[in-house]
């Protein structure tokens, strides 16, 4: 297990689908599913169901996604702070934006 494949569960999950989760991601859709696909190996359950035309969190997914949403922030809380301490004088300002909001 490692950061890379929880930000792409977390992505495919956020944005049911895998092909714009790896868009979003910058990997390949190949990529991002295989990556996905060993994280469930390694865990022993399907994290999403898979069909043609959906995706969507299996109910062990449902259950985990809580805990890589929180993992993944304080890999954040962690990179934030070790700059800070790295250089005290340096504030860093950090605003997203989620692309499903825009409406052009």
């Amino acid at each position: 297990m490692n950061f890379p494949q929880l930000r792409f569960v977390e992505a495919t999950a956020r944005l049911k689908s895998f092909t714009r989760a790896a868009q979003f991601c910058n990997v390949t859709q190949p990529t991002l599913s295989n990556r996905v696909s060993n994280l469930e190996e390694e865990l022993g359950e399907k994290i999403f169901e898979r069909t043609t035309r959906t995706v969507r969190l299996t109910q062990f997914g449902e259950s985990l996604l809580p805990t890589i949403l929180s993992i993944l922030s304080q890999e954040k809380m962690l990179h934030i702070k070790a700059t800070g301490y790295s250089d005290p004088e340096m504030v860093i300002l950090k605003i997203g934006m989620s692309p499903l909001h825009l409406i052009i």
